[in-house]
């Protein structure tokens, strides 16, 4: 007799994702859970929670969206806030999404609604860090002119274009 088991299905995606696709991800990957959970395990019930990454950047951008943190930053339709954030930016917002996962693992979270809290806290716990630490809160630090993939070709193309032997090329 084959045991079944009620799932719970956790999708995420980046909201900068979001913004160039249009939603596509989360059925996507609804669509490969689904899948799995069918093949491994028949009959079993299955509930989805999503994460859309709002809560997050609200928590540690002081109640700012998605979108304020765009304008903000000066940013075009298609360019990803990622993709322009100095490191110090960058590191608070991989220690949130960090911090945010093990909490969701800690806490067991059972519903979208508690999964999107916890999001929530745990950015806005970090904000607090920042504040009492007097350090510079993410949405006033500089935002860099250009994007980390425009870096990143600049620097490979210097590489390429010295005449010193890489690493890589011994």
């Amino acid at each position: 007799m084959e045991q079944k088991y009620n799932i719970a299905g956790y999708c995420r995606i980046s909201v900068d994702e979001e913004m160039d696709r249009e939603n596509t991800s989360i059925e996507n990957q609804k669509s490969i859970i689904e899948d799995f959970v069918k093949r491994k395990f028949p009959g079993s019930t299955m509930d989805f929670y999503e994460d859309r990454d709002r809560s997050g950047y609200m928590g540690l951008y002081g109640g700012m969206t998605v979108s304020d943190i765009h304008r903000k930053k000066g940013l075009k339709d298609k360019e990803k806030i990622l993709d322009f954030m100095g490191s110090t930016e960058l590191i608070a917002n991989l220690f949130r999404i960090s911090q945010t996962e093990e909490k969701l693992k800690m806490d067991d979270a059972s519903s979208a609604e508690q999964a999107n809290n916890i999001h929530y806290e745990v950015a806005e716990k970090i904000r607090k860090a920042m504040i009492e630490m007097g350090t510079t809160l993410p949405e006033n630090l500089p935002t860099p002119e250009k994007s980390i993939q425009v870096i990143e070709r600049e620097e490979i193309r210097k590489l390429r274009d010295s005449k010193q032997k890489l690493m890589l090329d011994e």
